[in-house]
């Protein structure tokens, strides 16, 4: 009930969603299901990098199932998937 919350606010509340980029951001699960609902929107995103950010790389990109757990979090039931994670 709280995600339907947070996406829904995410949805149709936000007129910008400014995230973060720290070390950890893009491998929570509800972080990932809070940009990936705001990129389907069409929500604009600004992305503040902190120093601990690293771009992932092409590896990492291609292999999201090992680094985030969208499954056992309920994400996909949201719409959340690997391939939307990867869009954004």
């Amino acid at each position: 009930q709280n995600l339907d919350t947070l996406f829904d606010v995410v949805r149709a509340k936000v007129e910008y969603l400014i995230v973060l980029l720290t070390t950890d951001t893009l491998f929570r699960p509800w972080c990932a299901g809070e940009i990936v609902t705001a990129f389907a929107s069409q929500v604009p995103l600004l992305m503040v990098r902190c120093s601990s950010f690293a771009d992932l790389t092409p590896h990492q990109l291609g292999n999201l199932e090992d680094l985030v757990d969208l499954v056992s979090t309920n994400m996909l039931q949201y719409g959340i998937t690997y391939e939307s994670l990867q869009d954004c």
